[in-house]
């Protein structure tokens, strides 16, 4: 069925067509236009067919997830610009971390891909991120580092993705970046 939807678009010239049992799944989520009413191959009756132009509301975990499947394959160069901008505005920082930083690199990238892949499954990462704020808190790492963390991530994302970071998507990542940071702030202060 779903194939048959797709081979009306060009007909009905739009990017994507939604059925009406599609539409009840998501009330409310979806911008539509005007619905058409379609025979289907290999169907009998006819049945109604939206135009989608989008969300209602940005998915945030889509969009984050999405945007950084378009630096992942940079990872290691994202990981050794997001230290360079973070110890290029915060230079007291560098001293948490010590000698080279390749290995702790390889750990951002790796940490930040597993909770970027995770954010759909929150509740299953909850336990991971309370532990990893806990290891924080250990290596002095205060409630102010967060924010100065947040602004070299965003400037990462700004250099990697250029164009591409609209507002929504900063937003995402603001948001997603609060929540993760707050959890883990939360259990090292607890």
């Amino acid at each position: 069925m779903a194939s048959r939807i797709e081979s009306m678009t060009k007909a009905v010239d739009a990017p994507i067509l939604v059925s009406e049992s599609v539409v009840a799944h998501l009330p409310g989520a979806l911008r539509l236009g005007p619905p058409t009413e379609a025979l289907l191959k290999g169907r009998g009756e006819s049945i109604l067919l939206y135009p989608c132009e989008g969300f209602n509301e940005p998915d945030t975990i889509f969009l984050v997830q999405s945007s950084f499947d378009r630096v992942s394959a940079r990872s290691r160069d994202f990981g050794e610009r997001f230290y360079a901008l973070l110890f290029e505005a915060n230079p007291e920082l560098r001293s948490l971390f010590e000698g080279e930083l390749t290995a702790q690199t390889k750990m951002l990238v790796s940490m930040l891909s597993s909770l970027v892949k995770g954010l759909n499954r929150m509740q299953e990462i909850m336990g991971g991120l309370r532990e990893l704020g806990k290891r924080h808190h250990g290596y002095k790492v205060v409630r102010a580092d967060y924010d100065k963390v947040a602004r070299a991530l965003l400037r990462t994302l700004e250099e990697f993705l250029g164009d591409d970071l609209t507002p929504d998507i900063r937003h995402a990542w603001i948001t997603v970046y609060g929540t993760i940071a707050e959890i883990m702030i939360d259990a090292a202060e607890n």
